[in-house]
């Protein structure tokens, strides 16, 4: 008999949340594979743009079906299945060398990864008790952040070894042994939990997450608040560190890497205080707050010693962990039996944001562009991408006055 809590709990939550984990080295990949990546297809910067996002688009319109699929059906197979599809995918992108198939592949990555991180947090919600959903949506959280640091800074040094192609097929492989163990391994209800959830359709799931106002009030939040980690964790980041701070790619990648360390340590520690004071919006807005204060510094204090770079690097990620706190409000503010529709929506909005800049900020950078090519390569002033990323910080600005009108939850028990 499972037991709720129990330590196969944590084993499935741990199968689930690795998936997490290893999507996210595939969907930052692109932050450090930039020359790389330009120079296989013969791309400029807004392409090089639109080649990241369309993961993100993908996985953005994804969100809501995922969260009422895995409310409705087998969590085992569902992700499962989507696992082994994107290690499939990432297949296709390590081996293509047509720039429109490089898109499908991102484009599927970005289908078959949306399963992830929702599938963990509804084996969370299945699994275990109510009480312990802020810790595991930042435990969760935190593996996916540390998937991006792995993405940013050792992926760096694992490419500059091994190629990106081969680099790649080898995240591929690891993928699709992952799967096998999901299906193998995993079980979609513990056995011992006392009452069977009354049937429901998707059509009330959607119809009474959206007639919320604070579910919307929460997913603009979350959104804003993830989009400059999104805009600058995942694609621009390691390029301004590089231009702005005069340093080497190598060290450009590994301070971004940094941010993603210390969302995963700041994750879970912030979710269980918020856990244990059962409330969520004052460490959102705290979060907000150091968030805009240590990205300002990042991205207009260029006079920075590589030391306090790193510091700040990992002091604006620790901060940031308010995206974790609003899975915990969505979660709360919605039914039980409608727990994965409420966090695909709000997984959704998380990345909407920072999907709609990625592009942006490249066409910016390629308005400013002054015609230099370094190696075949476009090159990009330090004025061009600090006047690319003013848009960050009013992001954060908009969040922390939406915040005072989001309802408190106070760690409610899902009804």
């Amino acid at each position: 008999m499972i037991q709720k809590n129990s330590r196969y709990a944590w084993l499935v939550w741990t199968l689930g949340a690795s998936f997490f984990f290893f999507e996210y080295i595939v969907r930052v990949s692109p932050g450090v594979l930039v020359n790389d990546l330009i120079q296989a297809f013969h791309i400029n910067a807004y392409q090089l743009g639109l080649l990241s996002s369309a993961f993100s688009l993908s996985y953005i319109s994804m969100q809501i079906p995922v969260g009422t699929l895995v409310d409705k059906y087998s969590v085992r197979w569902l992700v499962g299945f989507m696992a082994l599809l994107c290690a499939g995918s990432t297949f296709l992108f390590a081996s293509t060398d047509t720039f429109h198939l490089a898109v499908l592949a991102r484009f599927l990555i970005g289908i078959t990864g949306a399963f992830a991180f929702v599938g963990a947090l509804k084996i969370a919600t299945m699994f275990f008790s109510s009480k312990h959903f802020g810790f595991l949506a930042g435990m969760t959280q935190a593996l996916g952040m540390l998937g991006a640091s792995a993405g940013v800074g050792p992926l760096s040094a694992i490419v500059a070894s091994m190629g990106w192609r081969n680099t790649l097929m080898s995240l591929g492989g690891l993928i699709a042994i992952l799967a096998l163990l999901i299906f193998v391994l995993v079980k979609d209800k513990p056995t011992n939990v006392g009452t069977k959830e009354p049937h429901h359709s998707i059509w009330n799931g959607l119809v009474v997450v959206f007639k919320n106002p604070h579910t919307w009030i929460n997913v603009l939040i979350i959104g804003l608040l993830y989009a400059p980690t999104m805009v600058f964790g995942e694609l621009w980041g390691p390029l301004y560190i590089n231009r702005v701070y005069n340093i080497t790619p190598v060290q450009a990648a590994s301070v971004v890497s940094v941010i993603f360390i210390g969302w995963a340590i700041g994750g879970p520690f912030f979710g269980w205080i918020s856990d244990r004071i059962q409330k969520r919006k004052p460490i959102i807005i705290g979060s907000i707050i150091f968030s805009l204060l240590f990205i300002s510094i990042i991205l207009y204090c260029p006079g920075l010693s590589l030391t306090w770079l790193f510091v700040v690097a990992f002091l604006y990620g620790f901060s940031n962990i308010g995206v974790s706190t609003c899975y915990a409000v969505a979660a709360e503010l919605s039914p039980n039996q409608y727990s994965g529709t409420a966090l695909g929506f709000t997984n959704m909005a998380s990345i909407l944001l920072g999907a709609v800049f990625q592009p942006i900020v490249g066409k910016l950078l390629d308005l400013h562009w002054d015609g230099t090519m370094i190696d075949g390569v476009r090159s990009y002033s330090a004025y061009d991408l600090q006047t690319a990323m003013v848009s960050l910080p009013v992001c954060l600005i908009l969040c922390l006055v939406l915040c005072f009108v989001l309802k408190e939850s106070y760690g409610a028990n899902r009804r």
